[in-house]
């Protein structure tokens, strides 16, 4: 059937990691780079994307075990606080700051 060539194909596309680090660093890969670092830096971000960055970034950080990946999302949520702080010091305003 051609739905099932088809999902063999897709199979086929997923790379499977060996092991559960690559697995969480992989994940962790992909959730940071699906925004380039340049949009980032950019001070185009809102405070609402900040903020959901940074409670996604949190998230990410219970789930996993990978220490690698704890202290990425570490200073990651760091950097984007630092943003938001930034962002929010010109309006004079800190409330709704997440953590």
């Amino acid at each position: 059937s051609k739905l099932g060539e088809k999902v063999s194909e897709q199979m086929q596309k997923v790379r499977t990691p060996k092991t559960k680090r690559d697995r969480s660093t992989q994940y962790f890969d992909q959730s940071i780079d699906d925004e380039d670092e340049d949009s980032i830096t950019k001070q185009s971000m809102t405070r609402q994307q900040i903020i959901t960055e940074i409670q996604r970034t949190q998230k990410m950080m219970s789930t996993t075990t990978n220490a690698e990946v704890r202290g990425s999302c570490q200073k990651r949520v760091e950097e984007l606080k630092l943003k938001l702080e930034a962002l929010t010091a010109d309006n004079g305003s800190t409330k709704g700051l997440p953590g």
